[in-house]
């Protein structure tokens, strides 16, 4: 019996190969913001550490406050159903100010490129700070002392790299920032399924010399 040639073997291999992978969401909620007094600043940054380009929507955002100004900063810009950030310059941030809230939840997805080798991987943070100083109104347990409440980097490997903090100190405010799955799987960019068409073309022509076909 002739051997099925190596060519079609390994393109049912690189076939079977191409996969899906998923959409990342994150979950953000946030109460007890009462207690912060009238005015609510919620900051949420987005650092370019170089390399290949990511961004993050921001959407979904759900509070029983009023909403007030919003800030646009660097590469942050209105999309549909919310805000897109993108790492066009090395800071890019969306301010978005409420007033009169208990709680606000929203939602990011983020694309997740790992980072250029020798360069930083791209951040994001979100924090709540006073909406008349613009200081921080809660003092977190980041370790670079920013005060962020969550912090998210793209490292290029599942869904990245997600962080929540706690308070320094008691606080009557509670925040959560959790990966919710996203069960609609989008194709992978890839160039391996055209790879597997090349390699039927040479396999199904082999078959066909061989007597196979």
């Amino acid at each position: 019996m002739k051997a099925i040639p190596r060519a079609f073997m390994l393109m049912a291999f690189l076939a079977a190969s191409v996969g899906q992978a998923h959409a990342i969401t994150i979950q953000f909620d946030i109460s007890g913001l009462a207690s912060l007094g009238p005015d609510v600043l919620f900051g949420i940054d987005f650092i370019d550490g170089d390399g290949p380009s990511n961004s993050v929507s921001v959407r979904d955002i759900n509070t029983n406050g009023t909403a007030g100004p919003v800030t646009l900063v660097g590469g942050a810009s209105v999309s549909a159903g919310g805000y897109l950030l993108e790492d066009t310059v090395f800071y890019t941030s969306l301010l978005l100010e409420y007033s009169g809230g208990t709680q606000l939840s929203l939602q990011f997805n983020p694309t997740n490129n790992a980072p250029a080798p020798g360069m930083f991987a791209d951040m994001l943070a979100i924090y709540v700070l006073d909406g008349s100083s613009g200081l921080p109104s809660i003092y977190t347990d980041e370790p670079l002392g920013t005060n962020a409440l969550m912090s998210w980097t793209a490292s290029g490997l599942n869904s990245g790299d997600l962080l929540v903090y706690g308070p320094s100190s008691p606080a009557p405010v509670t925040w959560s920032g959790t990966y919710i799955e996203d069960q609609n799987l989008i194709s992978e960019p890839s160039a391996l399924p055209l790879l597997a068409i090349g390699l039927i073309v040479l396999a199904t022509g082999s078959l066909r010399k061989d007597g196979w076909l």
